[in-house]
Parts: structure tokens; sequence; C-alpha cells
């Protein structure tokens, strides 16, 4: 953010200048689930979100599935080539 590592918690301000930096996929043996999501916005490049109070975002112990990972996994029709996963609270989730 601004050109500086930032907490967590930072909250975003007006022009504010954001950078994304992309990772590599690594290969995963997730099933695409076909979960409602609320999408507030999508483009080419990016979808945003609002995430269920309670949904968990990706699987592990305890919630092998049903997560925010396998909806859009489903939403995507299992192409997550376009997609670098970012998570940004904005309000109590």
């Amino acid at each position: 953010m601004n050109d500086e590592k930032i907490k967590t918690s930072y909250k975003t301000k007006l022009n504010d200048n954001i950078l994304i930096e992309e990772e590599q996929m690594e290969e995963t043996d997730l099933k695409p689930q076909n979960i409602p999501l609320n999408i507030v916005y999508e483009d080419d490049d990016i979808i945003i979100i609002n995430k269920e109070k309670g949904m968990v975002v990706h699987p592990g112990n305890g919630n092998p599935d049903g997560t925010l990972v396998n909806a859009v996994m489903a939403y995507c029709k299992g192409d997550l080539s376009r997609n670098r996963w970012k998570n940004k609270t904005w309000n109590s989730t």
C-alpha cells in the first residue's frame, strides 16, 4: 500500500495506491461446489465477493468443503488461471 508493507488491520483511504502481487498457482485436488456467491463487482481481472458471515474461506481441518474457494471454483468453471487469492476484510465477518 503506497509502496510500503502494511498490517492486515490497515484501513484503506481515498487515493491509496494498492499493489497486488501475483503468485504462482499450485495444483490442487479441491472440488468445485455450486454455492451461491454475492458478487459485488467483476471484470476480466478481479472478482469482489461479499462473503457471507460464517462462511469458511478455504478448506482446512474440519472444513474439507463448502468454502468460498469451492464456490469460486464452480463459478469460474474450474479455471482459476486468472485468479490470484487476496483476502481483505472490510467489515467484521
